[in-house]
């Protein structure tokens, strides 16, 4: 991951040092390279910290090409076509990172290009020819963008303490609150006051004439799209599909120059995910499993689907007590509140990674899902809850 901050202002200069200071709270975000531009007049700045994956390590951003100005946190997947089509078409590459083809396809195509990228990216636009600014934000929203507006204009950022150094007042926002301990926050909110996020999939386009948020991407929509050619075709053709879809999805993820990892719990997701990087993926791939001791058997299961794979298997052994003692750094990091200790098991276990030299993980997140990975999807109480639904709903409607 990489980080940034950008500050836009109506009529005040942004100030060296307040940038300076937003941009060192994000300095865990990238070791590898630090930067910061600002404009002529002084009203726009732009900080980013780099965590090379792609490209030459001393490249960083943000990339300026004829009076457009670009940050990117984020993986572009397939980068190196549209790379070809866009220097076809005459654009000048001055690096190798997957994130310049933002530049290049918003100078050719405008804000609409975002609809032809494949990845997990949050980036803003500066274009200082038309005095607009555009935040984007990939269908997931797997990268975060956070912004606040104010008199003074628009601020935005990687992690919600950027903006906190930029003025923003850390005041709760207790509504955003009840209905995150009761339901969840919206795909805009956060859980501070006066501090949104660029909703997945959408753009925000600001100007000193206002604001506005639009949707750009639905991962909703295509993948309805998606499900209804796979029914229109032969059910013998359904799982051929998925799993050239889940292929091509793990190979793009190791675009990137450097070792990767995966995580491994023992359950379907994780194993799913490991199992098409070793056979697709790069050799000596490393698993890494958290073990929470006596009375858990994940380390144990997630040792023998490593054997299976021929993986290299690294076990973070975590105790209560580390969980209680980084609960609070895990927060501090997530910038919201947990119910449990996951995000503390997550977050040692990526301090783990970090020291054995690893700047990207593949997880299964979501696998469970789609495999029916977890205990209550089992064949044997599907079929009890459903039996028990009808007979639940024949009572009502008599």
């Amino acid at each position: 991951m990489c980080g940034f901050v950008v500050a836009c202002h109506h009529q005040a200069p942004v100030p060296t040092v307040t940038l300076d200071a937003a941009l060192d709270t994000l300095r865990h975000r990238g070791p590898d390279g630090r930067a910061s531009w600002l404009s002529a007049d002084g009203l726009c700045g732009i900080g980013f910290h780099r965590l090379a994956m792609v490209g030459a390590r001393e490249q960083t951003q943000p990339f300026h090409t004829d009076d457009v100005h670009v940050v990117v946190n984020g993986e572009i997947y397939q980068y190196a076509a549209q790379r070809q089509k866009l220097e076809a078409a005459g654009a000048c590459f001055a690096t190798d990172s997957d994130c310049e083809v933002v530049a290049h396809g918003y100078l050719q195509l405008g804000i609409d290009y975002v609809r032809e990228l494949n990845g997990e990216f949050a980036g803003v636009i500066w274009d200082a020819r038309r005095r607009k600014l555009f935040a984007i934000r990939d269908r997931w929203g797997v990268k975060p963008l956070f912004y606040r507006l104010s008199d003074q204009g628009i601020h935005l950022a990687s992690e919600i303490k950027a903006l906190i150094a930029l003025g923003a007042q850390p005041r709760w926002d207790h509504a955003a609150l009840f209905q995150h301990f009761f339901a969840s926050i919206g795909p805009a909110q956060t859980l501070f006051e006066g501090i949104h996020q660029v909703p997945p999939g959408h753009v925000l386009e600001w100007s000193t004439q206002g604001y506005g948020v639009t949707p750009l991407l639905s991962a909703v929509d295509e993948a309805h799209d998606a499900a209804r050619q796979h029914l229109a075709s032969a059910p013998r053709e359904w799982m051929p599909r998925l799993v050239d879809g889940l292929r091509h999805a793990v190979q793009d993820r190791f675009q990137g120059d450097g070792p990767v990892a995966c995580y491994l719990s023992g359950g379907v997701d994780s194993a799913t995910v490991a199992a098409l990087a070793a056979r697709h993926g790069r050799e000596g791939l490393s698993a890494f499993t958290v073990d929470f001791g006596a009375g858990t058997d994940d380390a144990t299961q997630a040792a023998g689907i490593a054997a299976s794979l021929g993986l290299r298997h690294e076990v973070v052994p975590v105790s209560e007590a580390q969980l209680v003692d980084h609960f609070a750094d895990a927060v501090r990091h997530a910038e919201t509140i947990g119910f449990n200790t996951i995000g503390a098991a997550r977050w040692i276990l990526g301090r783990a990674l970090a020291s054995s030299g690893y700047k990207a993980v593949l997880a299964g997140d979501g696998a469970d899902e789609l495999f029916a990975g977890y205990s209550f999807s089992s064949v044997e109480r599907l079929c009890a809850r459903s039996h028990n639904h009808a007979r639940l709903m024949t009572q009502v409607l008599e």
